[in-house]
């Protein structure tokens, strides 16, 4: 590697914008330097590009947090009754067995004791919640994003699904249980702007096998999407808007346990927010975010690692305690 000033061997690279996304191929390049005087010397030069690469930097650093969020959310807060996953001719197939686990009025901690490699695990958490993802993580979205996105849209889409996922039922049933896959589904993304550039954060994508949380988003359209089912659309949920709707569907008619478990997830949601909500100053601060999603790669996750320790202790609290209610 050598220096983008003089040509020497380098030693160190930029760091203002190391490992920022390309947005298109070959547009972000390594920068590196073989002392502190070239890297001054060439900064006019570099300057407006290190801007633009680190607005990127940032952005895929909240769509990260964002991500990082949800899972450690949904790992305590699991509604399926999974028994097995299996990826067979190319599909996903999620094994269901509603009497091999006892029901709760209660949604439950992901299984502790299920043989799942990590990217089957995270697929099959992320399985239709792209909505819940949304709405559960809106204002912190919007509180990490402001400043820095020109524009901020909620879309849904029918995608092109790279590995399918297919429920599988396992019990003998009088009851006709519902088909379920993919393919009967709707998928519900975020389009950030950053000046010109459109890019897509997708938070829940791992279920259909996409790997990035953040494409630019004629890529994104490109290969993944068949169709625009709605929007694009002001981006205002919160974290119970989805349940805010359901709730008053619900009736008197309708059974306890539906209620129950209508009200625990109420319930889930709100004791996420009460911790993100503490760690980000209560979105009050502008500063916040800053410091969180600043310094290096290695001090980036670092924090994130902490984030995500302490999100899922509380949690964990959630579930136990209700777990005690037994």
């Amino acid at each position: 590697m050598s220096c983008s000033n003089c040509g020497k061997l380098a030693k160190s690279r930029c760091s203002g914008c190391v490992n920022a996304p390309e947005y298109q191929a070959g547009d972000a390049p390594t920068v590196a330097y073989c002392d502190p005087k070239c890297q001054r010397q060439h900064w006019p030069t570099h300057k407006t590009q290190c801007q633009i690469l680190k607005k990127r930097l940032t952005l895929l650093r909240i769509a990260t947090l964002l991500k990082t969020a949800f899972f450690s959310y949904r790992e305590y807060v699991f509604d399926l009754p999974l028994a097995g996953v299996e990826h067979k001719e190319g599909v996903l197939h999620l094994h269901l067995n509603p009497k091999k686990i006892p029901f709760r009025p209660w949604y439950a901690p992901f299984q502790s004791n299920l043989i799942i490699i990590p990217e089957h695990k995270e697929a099959v958490l992320a399985v239709s919640q792209c909505t819940t993802a949304q709405c559960l993580l809106g204002p912190l979205a919007r509180y990490l994003l402001e400043g820095l996105a020109s524009m901020l849209k909620a879309v849904e889409v029918n995608i092109r699904p790279i590995v399918p996922w297919k429920i599988v039922w396992q019990c003998d049933s009088e009851e006709e249980l519902p088909d379920i896959s993919c393919a009967t589904a709707t998928h519900s993304i975020l389009l950030v702007w950053l000046g010109s550039e459109g890019w897509v954060i997708d938070i829940t994508g791992c279920q259909f096998g996409f790997r990035d949380v953040l494409v630019p988003l004629d890529s994104y359209f490109k290969k993944m999407v068949q169709s625009l089912v709605r929007g694009p659309c002001v981006y205002t949920e919160h974290e119970t808007s989805d349940l805010d709707v359901f709730d008053n569907g619900l009736s008197l008619n309708d059974t306890d346990s539906k209620h129950l478990r209508a009200a625990h997830e109420r319930t889930s949601r709100l004791h996420f927010a009460k911790i993100v909500q503490k760690f980000f100053d209560y979105y009050k601060s502008p500063c916040s975010p800053d410091k969180f999603l600043g310094g290096t790669t290695k001090e980036f996750q670092a924090k994130l690692a902490l984030f995500e320790s302490n999100l899922k202790v509380h949690m964990a609290d959630l579930s136990d305690f209700a777990f005690e209610k037994e």
